[in-house]
């Protein structure tokens, strides 16, 4: 009796704390709330005109023109500090978090 409750024990927790985890934001998503959304919108749409929308955009020129305004290959005002701030995986990740986003219709 003791096994068998040692075993449906064990094959629950696992799942619960996986369950738990699905709805927890990610570390990409943070960053992205603490870093991005203030100019790109929290759904990756503006609500300022000079700011571009990155919902939807390629993940490949995301990531480049990040990292350009990293490098400081690519001249701007926020973006080059917020850049440098990046690891290369962050904005990596950044970059498909965004792409994934939907489009304003």
């Amino acid at each position: 009796m003791k096994i068998i409750a040692f075993v449906v024990l064990t094959s629950v927790v696992p799942t619960s704390v996986a369950m738990a985890e699905d709805f927890s934001p990610s570390s990409t998503q943070i960053l992205y709330k603490e870093q991005c959304s203030e100019c790109h919108g929290a759904n990756g749409v503006s609500p300022i005109d000079r700011y571009p929308n990155v919902a939807g955009q390629k993940k490949g020129y995301l990531q480049t023109e990040m990292l350009a305004f990293k490098s400081g290959s690519r001249p701007g005002t926020i973006m080059p500090s917020i850049a440098e701030g990046l690891t290369e995986k962050e904005i990596e990740e950044l970059s498909l978090y965004m792409a994934k986003m939907k489009c304003a219709p």
